[in-house]
């Protein structure tokens, strides 16, 4: 199970309510929802100065926008030994 998957049951376990029925799709009248390409979401943060400036260098040097550096290191938690540094690091 990935990372997000975890998440998903651990918020369940601990009965976090979904999303308010106003945010909710509503079904479409024939009642099947049709899947298609899910839509990114947005997530801001709030970074130390020190901490930005590496992400903007490290970025730079390789030629990538910092968005794309973030999102390559969130999948990287759904290797197990990634997943444990970060939880040791959760942990100070």
């Amino acid at each position: 199970m990935s990372r997000a998957g975890e998440l998903v049951n651990r918020m369940a376990k601990l009965g976090t309510p979904g999303p308010p029925p106003a945010l909710q799709e509503p079904a479409p009248a024939n009642g099947r929802r049709e899947r298609g390409p899910a839509r990114p979401v947005h997530y801001t943060i709030d970074l130390d100065p020190e901490l930005h400036r590496s992400l903007r260098i490290y970025a730079l040097e390789r030629r990538v926008d910092a968005a794309a550096v973030i999102r390559a290191l969130l999948e990287l938690l759904d290797q197990e030994q990634v997943a444990e540094l970060v939880d040791q690091r959760l942990d100070r």
